[in-house]
């Protein structure tokens, strides 16, 4: 039977930075009732989500879940502090208006680029995402058919369309965007069919600590 577990936090790897994406031991998705590529929800001092990834051998026995520092500043915690895990229960975003984090930013970009950024992401409003990171490999992340119902499918490198290293594109390298607000409330899964509306401007954030 799923449950909730509590988890220490540890710092990710390197390649695993800005992807959106969790690592934990296959014990424990079973455990907590997931299989790779689905949502887990994360709370610590606030509740996000993200994909939940295996952990890498040398993870293997521990009770531990590598996250980034975007991941732990959504859920507000840090390295070594425990975090509730359980499987996400998200719904389709039917809209999902984003912006830029840092004052000073703005930005000319069609909501395209964004969508496809974000598609398979589990978000929350007040979330900070990075569409900077890279997917190596296909992972399985929750969508839904046209009655709403979830369906899971492969999903091709999602994030291919951004270079890393250009800032996708629009020359700006590493650029962080807030999510202003999503209906419906909750978390929720952005899909081809999700409507993005897209604030050039930048949107003024409390600068929480990464820690």
């Amino acid at each position: 039977m799923a449950k909730e577990l509590n988890l220490k936090v540890a710092e990710a790897i390197q390649d695993d930075v800005n992807k959106g994406i969790v690592r934990i031991d296959n014990s424990l998705m079973a455990q907590v009732g997931v299989r790779e590529g689905d949502l887990v929800e994360i709370e610590g001092g606030r509740v996000s989500a993200a994909i939940v990834a295996r952990a890498y051998p040398g993870d293997i026995g521990f009770s531990h879940i590598r996250m980034d520092g975007i991941i732990r500043r959504n859920a507000k915690t840090g390295i070594g502090e425990l975090v509730k895990v359980r499987k996400a229960m998200a719904k389709p975003a039917k809209r999902v208006v984003i912006a830029p984090a840092s004052k000073g930013v703005h930005i000319k970009a069609s909501p395209e680029i964004f969508r496809r950024g974000l598609l398979g992401k589990g978000i929350t409003k007040g979330d900070i995402v990075s569409l900077g990171g890279r997917t190596r490999r296909p992972m399985r992340s929750p969508f839904f058919d046209n009655t709403g119902a979830p369906q899971n499918r492969y999903l091709d490198d999602i994030f291919s369309i951004l270079d890393e290293s250009s800032g996708f594109g629009l020359g700006y390298p590493d650029i962080k965007f807030l999510i202003v607000d999503t209906f419906p409330k909750g978390i929720v899964v952005v899909t081809d069919q999700t409507k993005i509306e897209f604030n050039p401007e930048a949107v003024e954030i409390k600068d929480d600590k990464v820690l």
